[in-house]
């Protein structure tokens, strides 16, 4: 749920920035604000399932005992 919040968070800060007028400065705008958004939310996302992939790896190659009986 962090995550996703996060995540929310991140896309409301780039619409919010990509809303803003051109400038003389930004004569595109900050729409690239968008772009790089979508890129942390894709490399978060890839991140934390690489983090789970190697999680359960590790727990096929060493199971752990289910409850106790006692």
């Amino acid at each position: 749920m962090l995550f996703d919040a996060t995540a929310l968070g991140l896309s409301y800060a780039a619409i919010v920035l990509a809303s803003r007028p051109a400038s003389d400065r930004h004569s595109y705008g900050l729409h690239r604000g968008e772009i790089l958004a979508a890129l942390a939310n894709g490399l978060t996302v890839a991140l934390i399932a690489a983090w789970i992939f190697f999680e359960a790896w590790e727990r096929l190659q060493s199971p752990r005992p289910c409850g106790s009986a006692g």
